[in-house]
Formats: structure tokens, C-alpha cells, sequence
């Protein structure tokens, strides 16, 4: 049988030039497309202000693309810029697409320091004046007593820090020359408002005098309670416009007092 001289294994001129030609338009496609089979390529291909510039090899097939829309650059296969939607950037031919930021978004962040003027309040021992007028129905009635007296008080700080409890306050003193009275002391100081808060005073008064042991009244007993009011100093670390206001039993309408009263620490 006679073979055909045109089929064999070697290709025909005709072939050749077609391979040829279909090689040289891919390797142009690939040039003007700014992409490289390896090494650096220096060929930018912005897209709306954006700049390609690879380093090393060339992305792989499914890497991040070299054409950047809206802005951004892409170096060795990973790319970052802007969109439309928001900022972005890609690995490894993942795309994550951030939200643009929205400047009316506010975070309100916890604070550990109750005090944030840097000024915090002092707990321990405490001492001061009590001073005002009272009036009481087993003296000279409807006439004033001055009153004065010491204040002694301790401040135990709560286990958040915010609040300190008064603990261990009494007031001690006389009221002129006839009688001599004792108080306990009660109070929260709240350092974030740096008031005394649910102060009070409750306080009995003997015309005459207690015993030693301060139980025994050597005379004739009396008592009245009242709020307390105060604002506090971190500066100073002292208690200032404190007030103190005092009625007696079923006569409240009558017979009590008022004042004023110091505290500050005392080391």
C-alpha cells in the first residue's frame, strides 16, 4: 500500500507558522496586560488611579488580580486600596471587603478608675469640729445652747472602690456648761460625686454628766437624731460644707438644733 507523504510525524511548514503566530499573539496579550510567567515586571496597569507593582514571582493562577479599581496597590500576589463599598485587600485569591467607616459610630469604653479627675478619696481616721445651737425642753426653755464638740470618724473603703462607709463616728461634747452629749456618726461617702450620702447623727444628752464609762447619766437624759450633709475635698482629703440638723423625741416640732461640722485626716 503507498503511504501519503503529507502525514507523518514532523508538522508542515503551514502548521508551523500557525503555532508560531498563536504563540506570538499570546505573548503580546500577556505584555499588555502588565502580568509576568516570573521575575519582576515594571508594566503598570491602573484602573481609576490604581498602580500594579509585583515583586518576585508572578501571581499564580486564582491569585489576586494585578488591576486595582478606585485606587491601590498590588506587591506579590497580595493586594490592597479602596472601592465604592469600602477599603479591601486580598491573599491568596481571597477577596474581604471592609464597610466604609462610619463617623457617627461611638464606643463608650469602661473606666477603672471611679475618679477620673486623678483625685481619689482617703480612707482612715478622720477628725474635726461640731459646732451649732440647741434648744431643749429640760433646760431654760425657748432659749439657744451653743453646742461644741469633736468628731472622730474612721472611712472603710467598699470593695469597688467607689464607696467609703463612715465607721467607728461618734461626736463628743457639751452643750454650753450644762450638759454633755454623745453622738454616733453614720454616713457613705460616694467619691465618684464626692458627697456623704444617708448621713445622720443620733445622739443623746445628759444635763448634768455621764459616768466614765459614758452609759450612766449623772442628771437628767435626753436625745435627738437629724441628718448630716457634706461635701468632700480630695484635694485636702477633708470633709467640707457639712451640716447637722437635730429634733428631740414627740417635741420635734419644738426643741432640737442645727450646725455645722469639720472633718480631715488624720495620719
Amino acid at each position: 500500500m503507498k503511504h501519503n507523504s503529507s502525514i507523518g510525524t514532523r508538522p508542515s511548514k503551514r502548521l508551523r507558522a500557525s503555532a508560531i503566530g498563536a504563540g506570538l499573539s499570546l505573548a503580546l496579550a500577556v505584555a499588555a496586560s502588565g502580568c509576568s510567567s516570573g521575575g519582576a515586571s515594571a508594566a503598570p496597569s491602573p484602573g481609576a488611579g490604581g498602580v500594579t507593582a509585583s515583586a518576585g514571582a508572578a501571581p499564580a493562577a486564582g491569585g489576586a488580580s494585578g488591576v486595582l479599581g478606585g485606587g491601590g496597590v498590588s506587591v506579590g500576589g497580595a493586594s490592597q486600596g479602596t472601592t465604592a463599598q469600602g477599603s479591601f485587600s486580598t491573599a491568596d485569591g481571597g477577596v474581604i471587603v471592609n464597610p466604609p467607616v462610619d463617623p457617627t459610630i461611638r464606643f463608650d469604653w469602661p473606666v477603672d478608675n471611679p475618679n477620673p479627675s486623678g483625685l481619689a478619696c482617703q480612707a482612715g481616721h478622720y477628725t474635726g469640729i461640731f459646732l451649732g445651737l440647741y434648744t431643749s425642753p429640760i433646760t431654760v426653755v425657748g432659749v439657744p445652747i451653743p453646742v461644741t464638740g469633736n468628731v472622730d470618724l474612721t472611712l472603710a473603703q467598699s470593695t469597688n472602690g467607689e464607696f467609703f462607709t463612715i465607721t467607728d463616728g461618734f461626736v463628743t461634747g457639751r452643750a454650753d456648761i450644762l450638759a454633755e452629749y454623745r453622738c454616733n456618726f453614720y454616713g457613705t461617702l460616694n467619691c465618684t460625686t464626692k458627697k456623704l450620702e444617708q448621713g445622720s447623727i443620733e445622739c443623746k444628752y445628759c444635763v448634768g454628766a455621764y459616768a466614765l464609762d459614758g452609759g450612766l447619766c449623772l442628771g437628767l437624759e435626753s436625745h435627738f437624731d437629724g441628718p448630716v450633709t457634706a461635701d468632700y475635698d480630695a484635694a485636702n482629703q477633708a470633709f467640707e460644707n457639712a451640716t447637722w440638723k437635730g429634733k428631740e423625741g414627740s417635741d420635734a416640732g419644738v426643741f432640737g438644733g442645727f450646725g455645722t461640722w469639720t472633718a480631715a485626716y488624720t495620719p
